[in-house]
């Protein structure tokens, strides 16, 4: 049986409003982001062909798209 992992935080997360955030607390989600990608990473499913992992897949590469984004929403 596959293991179910528990993302919603993640998914909290990267669906938090960003467009009315100033610089400063941009910066501050996207060290968030960062940080929650580092735990994100520890938690890969072994299994790459699980729902599991296609889950964790498409949660990591989402969150990656809004830490991209961030920084070139502050020119970075």
């Amino acid at each position: 049986m596959t293991k179910r992992l528990d993302l919603a935080r993640f998914y909290e997360a990267g669906n938090t409003e960003t467009e009315d955030m100033d610089r400063e607390t941009l910066i501050a989600h996207r060290q968030r982001l960062h940080a929650l990608l580092a735990e994100l990473n520890a938690l890969e499913p072994d299994d790459t062909e699980s729902d599991a992992y296609e889950e964790w897949a498409e949660l990591h590469e989402d969150m990656e798209d809004l830490i991209d984004e961030i920084g070139e929403w502050l020119g970075d």
